[in-house]
């Protein structure tokens, strides 16, 4: 072959290379970006959070890039992102929702069901509930999750709300200084004095049982001990 054919040769090999590579730049655009998992924020929000442009190059899309973004919402938990040729990316959210207060200097740290700190509010209303009781830490970063030594604490309290709000007791408080002595007010001002966290769905339902007996004996407060499940304690507050 002489050199004038191998040199169109190459030059056609080239020039198909970049009509691909074209081709493909124009195939593997991102033109549609799905979010699931919205509730209070729009899909909008979410995209622009994340940082992602229609028209790049879907093969460019980074994604942690778009996860760490995502992660600067305190109130967004990023659960994937993901692309779909040729032209679609994917990603889906949870919003964190506030599940209990922590009283700090004055105002109010709110923190989701994992121990996500979602916000400090300076000047509370005074209508933020339940607030959370007996926890080690001093300090608390928003976007960021409570220390170590708390964690348990959360997890502890996370389980209480869940069997309260199944059974439907509103609480004023959880306090979970001692994991033994796990101690409940409720919104009508009932202390209820749990124990630890196992038999959790029995223990409310005894306290559920209770409670209409105390109320049609006109006693909306004072203190119940169901710790025993088996055995409740009932005695009024002394002032």
């Amino acid at each position: 072959m002489d050199k004038s054919k191998r040199t169109l040769l190459i030059l056609s090999a080239l020039l198909l290379i970049v009509a691909l590579a074209f081709a493909g730049y124009m195939v593997f655009r991102i033109r549609e970006v799905v979010v699931l998992g919205c509730a209070s924020y729009s899909p909008d929000d979410i995209v622009e959070m994340a940082g992602v442009e229609y028209d790049e190059s879907i093969f460019l899309l980074d994604k942690q890039a778009v996860t760490d973004a995502l992660l600067k919402e305190p109130r967004i938990r990023p659960v994937e992102v993901r692309t779909e040729l040729p032209d679609r990316v994917v990603i889906a959210i949870e919003e964190r929702q506030p599940a209990a207060y922590i009283e700090k200097n004055g105002a109010l740290v709110v923190i989701d069901k994992t121990g996500w700190v979602l916000d400090v509010i300076s000047n509370p209303t005074g209508m933020e509930r339940p607030l959370l009781i007996g926890l080690q830490a001093d300090a608390f970063e928003v976007g960021q999750e409570l220390s170590s030594g708390d964690l348990f604490r959360v997890d502890v309290m996370t389980r209480v709300l869940q069997a309260a709000q199944e059974a439907g007791i509103s609480l004023n408080s959880v306090d979970v200084t001692l994991a033994a002595d796990i101690t409940l007010e409720t919104a009508d001002g009932l202390v209820i004095k749990l124990g630890d966290d196992t038999r959790l769905s029995e223990k409310m339902r005894l306290v559920n049982a209770l409670k209409e007996k105390l109320a049609a004996m006109g006693k909306t407060g004072g203190i119940l001990n169901v710790s025993s499940v088996d055995k409740a304690y009932f005695r009024e507050k002394s002032f």
